[in-house]
């Protein structure tokens, strides 16, 4: 199982239309992103899987699984955020 650790600094600055919902996630049955198996709206993105098959999706085999996730982060105030991944 591979894993993998990012670290992405952005400075933003709020809009006035704050509409969005979550971001689009995509889960695979296979680490190469080819067998999608579940998409659906994640309000937020701060999962642990470890071992364990993500609930809510039909992936059969957590240790193939891999997930991807698309979208726009909007913020609440303007200012610095840090994101880990």
């Amino acid at each position: 199982m591979f894993r993998f650790a990012f670290l992405f600094l952005f400075a933003v600055a709020v809009s006035a239309f704050s509409q969005g919902t979550g971001l689009t996630g995509q889960y695979y049955d296979t680490a190469t992103f080819r067998t999608l198996k579940t998409t659906r709206t994640d309000a937020a993105v701060n999962f642990s899987f470890g071992t364990a098959i993500p609930s809510g999706t039909t992936i059969t085999n957590a240790d193939t699984s891999s997930s991807a996730w698309s979208g726009q982060v909007e913020p609440e105030f303007s200012g610095l955020y840090t994101f880990f991944m």
